[in-house]
This record gives C-alpha cells, sequence and structure tokens, in this order.
C-alpha cells in the first residue's frame, strides 16, 4: 500500500489530522498500549503537540518532566526513562501496524527524536486522473484468426513483468527480518514478563533489601571488594550496587517501581504483604530466615572450621542436609575462580508475600545471579527444566559463576527445584 509521508504539522488538512486522531485512539486502546498507562501517556503526548505545532515541547527533558513527572534537575544521562519508553513505544507501534495493515494512516517515532511522522494510504477525497487512451480505428487493425487458447487465457496484468524473482526474493527476505526482530523482541520481553509477573501481581511497589558492607550473619565472612556509600546513609558492595541497579532497571522497563531498603533496618512489619527481592546472602539478614524453610539453603558459617569452605549451599532433604556447593573466603579474590549463588521466587508464609532471593556466597556469586535473572538466554535455561507452566510455579536454584580476574562472568544451573 502506497503512503505519502507528512512531517510538518502545518501541511495537515482537518481532515487529515481526524484520521491521525482516530488512529490515535485505535491504538492506544489496543492490547498494545491498553494496559499500561506511560506508553499511551507518552505517545499521546508527542501526537497531540505535533498535531498543534508545538513541536519545541518534544525533548527529552520536557518529556522527562511532564509526561513521567521527573523535577526539572532531570538528568537524562542518569536516569534514561524518555529514551527507554520511547523505544518500546517504537516496538509497540510496529506491532499494532503489522496487525492493521489497512489502517488509513501509520504513526511512526523515528529514531533519534521524539516528533512523530504521519504516512497516509492516500491522501483524502483523493480522485486518481481519468487517462484518456487514444481510440483505435477498428479498420485499422489487420484481421486475424483467434485461437482457443487467446478466448479461454486470462488478460495478465501488463505490471506482471517488473516483479523478477529477484525483487520478490529481496522482499521476501526484508518481511523475514522484520517479523525475525518483532518475534525476538515479543518473547524476550515476555520471558521477563513470565519471570516477574507473580511478583507484581500484587501492583504494589517492589521493595528490594540489599545488604550494608560489613554486615554479617557470623564472623569469617569479611570480603575485599569495594564499597559504595549511599547518600550518607548505607554503604552497600560495589557488586551488589550493580545487581541492584540491574533489577531496578527490569523493574523500570515493566513499569514498576523499585523501593530499595537496607537489610539491618527494615523491619518485618515494613516487609509484611509486600513483594521483596533480597539481594545477597551472607551480608543481607533476610535471605537466611527466609530461606529456612525451601530445598535450598544458606547455613550458618562456622568459623571454627579448618577446612575453610564456610560458606554454603546445602539441599535440604528428610535424610539430612547435603552439601551442593561451597567456598572460602578467599575465592572471590583469585585470578580466575568460581561463585555460588542461590535464586528463588516463592511465596513466604514469613512475610505473606511474593519473594525473590538473588543471593550469591560471594560478591561476584550475587552480581552473576542479577545478570541470570535478568538475561531472557539465561532464564530459557531454567525453562529448560521447569515443568509446564513454569512461570505459576515457586522455585529455587543453584548457579555456578566463573569469576575471571574478580568480576563475575558465565553462570550455570547446577540444580533447580519446582513446587506449587
Amino acid at each position: 500500500m502506497n503512503r505519502q509521508a507528512i512531517v510538518e504539522c502545518h501541511e495537515l488538512s482537518p481532515l487529515q489530522k481526524q484520521l491521525v486522531r482516530e488512529t490515535l485512539r485505535s491504538m492506544i486502546e489496543s492490547p498494545q498500549f491498553s494496559k499500561s498507562k506511560r506508553y499511551p501517556a507518552l505517545l499521546e503526548y508527542i501526537v497531540d503537540h505535533t498535531l498543534s505545532g508545538e513541536t519545541e515541547a518534544l525533548k527529552e527533558r520536557i518529556l522527562a518532566t511532564e509526561v513521567f513527572g521527573r523535577s526539572p534537575s532531570y538528568d537524562s544521562s542518569a536516569d534514561a526513562i524518555v529514551r527507554t519508553m520511547a523505544g518500546e513505544v517504537r516496538r509497540r507501534m510496529a506491532a499494532y501496524f503489522s496487525e492493521h495493515p489497512e489502517a488509513h494512516v501509520r504513526i511512526d517515532l523515528p529514531l533519534g527524536g521524539y516528533i512523530p511522522e504521519f504516512r497516509f494510504a492516500a491522501p483524502p477525497n483523493f480522485q486518481p486522473p481519468v487517462i484518456e487512451q487514444e481510440q483505435v480505428r477498428i479498420d485499422s487493425v489487420p484481421s486475424r484468426k483467434v485461437t482457443p487458447m487467446e478466448r479461454t487465457a486470462p488478460e495478465m496484468p501488463r505490471t506482471l513483468h517488473k516483479w523478477r524473482p529477484a525483487r520478490i526474493v529481496a522482499l521476501t527476505v526484508v518481511l523475514m527480518a522484520f517479523a525475525g526482530t518483532f518475534l525476538w523482541s515479543y518473547f524476550e520481553n515476555r520471558a521477563k514478563h513470565d519471570f516477574w509477573r507473580p511478583v507484581l501481581r500484587s501492583g504494589q511497589p517492589v521493595i528490594l533489601v540489599v545488604g550494608r558492607h560489613g554486615d554479617t550473619v557470623s564472623a569469617g565472612a569479611t570480603t575485599n571488594s569495594p564499597a559504595v556509600n549511599l547518600a550518607g546513609r548505607s554503604t552497600v558492595i560495589l557488586q551488589d550496587v550493580r545487581a541492584v541497579a540491574q533489577i531496578c532497571s527490569d523493574m523500570h522497563e515493566i513499569e514498576n517501581d523499585c523501593n530499595i531498603a537496607s537489610a539491618p533496618a527494615v523491619t518485618l512489619e515494613e516487609l509484611q504483604g509486600k513483594s521483596v527481592i533480597l539481594i545477597g546472602a551472607y551480608n543481607n539478614a533476610w535471605t537466611r530466615p527466609l530461606l529456612a524453610s525451601l530445598p535450598y539453603q544458606i547455613p550458618l558459617m562456622n568459623p571454627a572450621q579448618s577446612n575453610g569452605d564456610q560458606r554454603r549451599i546445602v539441599e535440604h532433604k528428610n535424610s539430612g542436609d547435603i552439601q551442593v556447593a561451597a567456598m572460602g573466603n578467599d575465592d572471590p579474590d583469585t585470578v580466575l575462580g568460581r561463585d555460588f549463588a542461590v535464586i528463588g521466587r516463592f511465596h513466604s508464609t514469613v512475610t505473606n508475600g511474593m519473594v525473590v532471593v538473588i543471593a550469591g556466597l560471594g560478591p561476584e556469586g550475587t552480581r552473576g545471579a542479577a545478570e541470570f535473572v535478568s538475561s531472557p538466554d539465561q532464564i530459557a535455561r531454567l525453562v529448560s527444566l521447569a515443568p509446564k507452566s513454569w512461570n505459576g510455579l515457586d522455585f529455587e536454584a543453584v548457579l555456578q559463576v566463573d569469576v575471571i580476574q574478580g568480576s563475575a562472568s558465565s553462570a550455570k544451573v547446577l540444580g533447580a527445584r519446582f513446587w506449587q
């Protein structure tokens, strides 16, 4: 379907503007936008201001304050909400128009800006010009006998010769690439949504609980990892800060707020009925108690042990605890080593709410576990071990995280348990 590109608002007729607004309303009511608040708000804002000729308001800082409620001191380098939301709006617009190819107007948001373009299938009230053909005198055409084949053969369009095999192949490749990109984006977001859906079902903000640097469940779990001071209130291990940033980015992507609390300060009353994410194992006072009744547990350390395997993950069975993974205090600082982590998502009878645990025995284990739950490819490894409808089940898994020159690298699943 041929479309005429219209960029400048003053070039649009009243009828064309009406078509744009009708298409906008249809998009906002579609499944791609109706279940969200932020995406329709951004789309409606940029289209309305373009139609009214106020394109100077379509700047990142203005959008951040007007659409997303950011402060006037908004810093785009520290908060990429506008770029993130615009990217998601572009994806959802593409999905909408792939399902509505008959739309009279297509609304696009080009990369690198926030001024939409409008492309019309044909100018409204368009009448194709009448082409007068020269009349041919019948008596000037030599007569000949018409064969039976010519009587029955349909007339072939004259433009058919233009669609050569090479053009058909090229068009097919373009369509397949577009479909592949759309499907990859769809399944990538679906994997994350399946992971987080039970946690976000309550609609309440998530409380992300992180331990403080130097806080340990028992003696012997010290670490030389760098620490960061957060607003002078709490000093947090650098790898935990990175894990928090990764998880909060995922929360932001699926339109949920992320409230951060310090493990020693937050109380059980504050966690009751909330969705809770625990970052860290031995430096987070809430991790071990909430794992106490689950298949994979992190026992208290015993500084008196001589074998150095003070930090451990065990699998609890009726016959007794079976050690799954263990490491000494010096392992995370080696050039090439391993860390281990427990990840889990379950309903806790202690907090009476959903809990997600991202707990490495060492700092790099926590960092690797956060990257694991943020990666659709990594989540797919976990799903391959799960029964059907896994996204509605509680689960725990043990990860092995390779550590190269003190930084978390690849992770693999050592074991997983799923239950209702």
